[in-house]
């Protein structure tokens, strides 16, 4: 009979449970689409860093343009041409075509050590024919019979004194060399004038590409430091991951609230505040009841997540609401009997009447955050017979706390047993709220108890907890038909994304 009514009771569990999954489920679970909002949010939540890189990248451009020697360019024109008077059978007047093919052989003839060296010799300077060759352009001005000649160098005059004169001994040498009949001539149509501006550097040009250069290398930086961070922004992302809602977002309470820092302050006996001190500052006393700011810090951020945690239990299946919760997280130590005890405390101070078990055979921890110690519990009940009553423990009132036990050889086997379907049948009977604490997802213990429970709530770390770690967690709890309500996200940075909506009772969408 019992059997019975339990699995009509969790089988309409289920389907709220499955109705209440079905609305955070907009993507498959393999696929994230990127979209351009995705990217503008990367960009302004890393904007120090595009910021940062673009003025490293705007500065060291600016100043390497005034570390670098300004560099000068001048130019001279000089025009290839025939003699007027020359003979008719060799007179080249007439064909334009002719006289800008022979400017090629100009351009040859003006680009030779002979040149170089004459210039040299005129100008009196100290360099070699091969560097002022490197320095000097020598080009035909397109479709005409005109050369400009071009060249480059620190000091501005004597870059203009060096182009006049290779344009000078040039057009010397070939009128000098040409055959009489063809009287080609080379005349400098335009002399060089001494520039006054430096065509390098230009820091406006290498400021603004350098900016191009900087906001690309930003904006591809941010994205990969978004890529190897692998903490959480906001519960939205984790429900498009998980498909089910985000129940609680759990800040850090490492830190006194408000209400308890000026509380503490106020007294004055040493002695009386390291009695009155909550576990962050009496760690060195009792580091292991430091976790229960439901108790400690009633007032803090803390205690009010979990207080929208127990609200969001209480109206997120009103039709069949669940009592055996089991509470299991993707890894070790991402804070699941934490949100076990704290929610227990919660729960109890609604004047429900709660039952916490701790079934982390392996590892247990609730009875050093509650203070009890853990000679006698579920092992004793299971495998020894002892009586309910003599296990469980009241730390607060309306809660009671069955401890692991000694740690059984075979734990699974344990939790297997049909003694466990049994004794949650009558806790069933004689409670409100039954909150199971299990290993993390992967040891077996976790799959019996998500089976035998009504519903499981998954914790993950927001800095820790990894996307294939939760993926492989809801994989496998699904894969032994748990029913996952929802998820609780502990160690939160609520500066980096919202917090979570009250859950609504029939579709399982969030009520605004």
């Amino acid at each position: 009979m019992y059997e019975s009514s339990q699995n009509g009771s969790k089988s309409a569990t289920a389907t709220n449970g499955n109705q209440a999954s079905a609305a955070f489920r907009g993507v498959p679970e393999d696929e994230r689409a990127f979209t351009l909002s995705d990217l503008a949010q990367v960009a302004l939540k890393r904007l120090w860093v595009i910021f940062l890189v673009v003025n490293v990248a705007v500065g060291g451009a600016l100043g390497a343009s005034l570390w670098q020697t300004p560099t000068y360019e001048v130019s001279a024109k000089v025009i290839v041409g025939q003699e007027q008077g020359a003979g008719q059978d060799t007179n080249l007047a007439g064909s334009v075509e002719g006289l800008q093919a022979l400017t090629q052989t100009m351009i040859i003839a003006i680009n030779t050590r002979p040149v170089a060296e004459e210039a040299i010799r005129r100008l009196e300077l100290e360099t070699s024919p091969d560097e002022l060759l490197d320095n000097l352009t020598v080009e035909q001005i397109e479709a005409s019979q005109f050369i400009q000649l071009g060249y480059t160098d620190t000091d501005p005059e004597r870059a203009t004194q060096i182009v006049n004169t290779v344009g000078q001994v040039s057009s010397e040498r070939i009128s000098a060399t040409s055959a009489a009949a063809s009287n080609i001539e080379a005349t400098v149509m335009e002399r060089a004038i001494t520039p006054v501006t430096p065509v390098s550097p230009d820091p406006l040009r290498n400021g603004v590409l350098a900016a191009v250069l900087g906001l690309m290398l930003g904006i591809g930086l941010a994205l990969l430091m978004e890529h190897l961070d692998h903490s959480w922004r906001s519960p939205e992302e984790v429900e498009q991951i998980s498909g089910v809602p985000t129940f609680a977002t759990i800040p850090e309470f490492s830190e006194f609230s408000l209400a308890m820092r000026k509380k503490y302050a106020s007294m004055t006996d040493p002695q009386d505040k390291i009695d009155a001190a909550p576990p962050p500052v009496r760690r060195w006393r009792d580091d292991a009841t430091r976790d229960l700011v439901a108790v400690h810090d009633p007032s803090g951020a803390a205690s009010e997540a979990y207080k929208m945690l127990r609200t969001n239990l209480f109206y997120a299946l009103i039709d069949s609401p669940p009592k055996i919760i089991v509470l299991t997280s993707a890894n070790f130590g991402e804070g699941k009997s934490t949100t076990t005890a704290n929610l227990g405390v919660t729960l109890a101070q609604a004047d429900k009447k709660v039952l916490i078990l701790d079934c982390d055979l392996r590892r247990p921890r609730l009875h050093s955050m509650f203070g009890v110690d853990n000679t006698r519990g579920l092992v004793d009940i299971l495998a020894g017979g002892d009586r309910i009553e003599e296990v469980w423990r009241e730390p607060i009132p309306r809660l009671k706390l069955i401890c692991a036990g000694s740690p059984p050889p075979n734990p699974a086997e344990l939790l297997s047993s049909r003694r466990l379907a049994e004794f949650l049948a009558e806790m069933r009977r004689r409670f409100d709220y039954i909150l199971v604490d299990t290993p993390q997802v992967g040891v077996p213990d976790s799959a019996v108890l998500a089976a035998h429970g009504d519903g499981v709530l998954l914790v993950l770390d927001s800095q820790r907890t990894r996307e294939g770690p939760l993926r492989q967690a809801m994989r496998a709890l699904r894969g032994v038909g748990a029913n996952v309500l929802g998820t609780v996200m502990n160690n939160f940075d609520g500066s980096r994304g919202g917090t979570p909506r009250m859950a609504t009772s029939t579709r399982g969408a969030k009520a605004r």
